[in-house]
């Protein structure tokens, strides 16, 4: 019986070795593992270094490059020229304009323009012009505008126009330009088809603009 025991005893007592034995072989190996795992988390951090200093200067350049090439002006000029009416129905126009002009930023230039107005409230829809600079380069756009008649006398000879453009591009220097500006002028009614006026409110982007020599 004592013998029984003691076996028991031994066998507890191996037992407790053998685990005791396993636990330290895993503690050695989880110490191995902890330090594996330290040289990698070391070797990535100094890599992460690395690769955040990259990222930053791409995002750097990504957000600098773009800001500096591009480059947005304000302008101001005066157009004057010929724009002929023709009827297309019992209350429209078809207009079409050709007049010249110098405006800051810009240098001399071309406006060609038309656009649809109803003659019974003035307004001037689904416009598009192309403005031509000395050089070639032309911006595209969009306009849109409010014919008020000036009187008297009555019916009246001279209408007063003010007319919205919004850029939608263009070629050259403009590849890409985008803004608007505001046209204020005159146009006759009754005889010589002139008209004429001042250019205002104007602002355009150029994203070339490290290219751009206007004066």
């Amino acid at each position: 019986m004592q013998h029984a025991v003691h076996n028991r005893a031994t066998i507890r007592v191996a037992d407790r070795t053998d685990v005791s034995g396993r636990v330290t072989a895993d503690e050695v190996n989880l110490d191995r593992f902890h330090k594996r795992i330290r040289k990698a988390c070391a070797l990535v951090a100094g890599r992460s270094k690395v690769y955040l200093s990259a990222a930053t200067m791409i995002l750097i350049l990504t957000l600098v490059v773009p800001a500096s090439a591009q480059k947005q002006v304000s302008f101001s000029g005066a157009i004057q020229g010929l724009e002929i009416d023709t009827p297309t129905g019992p209350n429209t126009l078809s207009v079409q304009g050709s007049t010249t002009g110098m405006a800051t930023h810009l240098g001399q230039f071309q406006l060609i323009y038309h656009l649809m107005v109803n003659t019974m409230t003035g307004q001037g829809t689904g416009g598009t012009a192309n403005l031509f600079n000395a050089n070639g380069d032309s911006i595209s756009m969009t306009f849109f505008g409010q014919l008020t008649p000036k009187t008297p006398p009555f019916p009246p000879v001279v209408g007063s126009i003010t007319e919205t453009y919004n850029i939608l591009g263009g070629t050259g220097r403009f590849a890409g330009a985008q803004g608007g500006f505001t046209v204020e002028r005159f146009a006759n009614l009754v005889g010589p088809p002139f008209t004429g006026g001042v250019i205002h409110d104007g602002t355009i982007t150029l994203p070339n603009a490290q290219n751009d020599n206007a004066q």
